[in-house]
């Protein structure tokens, strides 16, 4: 999966993840959207995941945009587990959503996570099966 560049400082990815039933490939896209500081409103509402990452391996894989994208076996577990049947879930996921491939953008994406958690709509943990 390659990402996109986020084009301001004020935005950040969500992931869309697309209903399906627990033992169907997980389907996702991801999309920008703008979180002002000052306003406390995201510009739709999301979710955010919070998770045990548990090992750095990620022998596990979801589909976003129809690409194959690596993630950890806890995260692929919490993403099962919140996937809802009839309709699309939409959520703030740290390990998807930021880049961690570019240090600038991890850089502030962190900063921001606080916010990010304040204006989400609901915060859903996933401690691990």
């Amino acid at each position: 999966y390659q990402y996109e560049p986020l084009p301001r400082n004020d935005n950040i990815r969500l992931l869309s993840l697309l209903p399906g039933e627990s033992n169907e490939d997980i389907h996702c896209s991801l999309s920008l959207s703008f979180l002002s500081e000052e306003l406390q409103q995201p510009s739709c509402e999301y979710e955010a995941l919070s998770y045990t990452w548990g090992s750095n391996e990620r022998p596990h894989r979801v589909l976003i945009d129809d690409l194959d994208f690596p993630v950890t076996a806890n995260l692929f577990a919490a993403l099962r587990g919140f996937r809802l049947c009839s309709q699309v879930r939409t959520l703030w996921v740290d390990a998807i959503c930021i880049n961690r491939d570019d240090i600038s953008e991890r850089h502030d994406q962190v900063q921001k996570m606080s916010h990010i958690f304040r204006a989400a709509k609901n915060v859903l943990f996933w401690p691990g099966e």
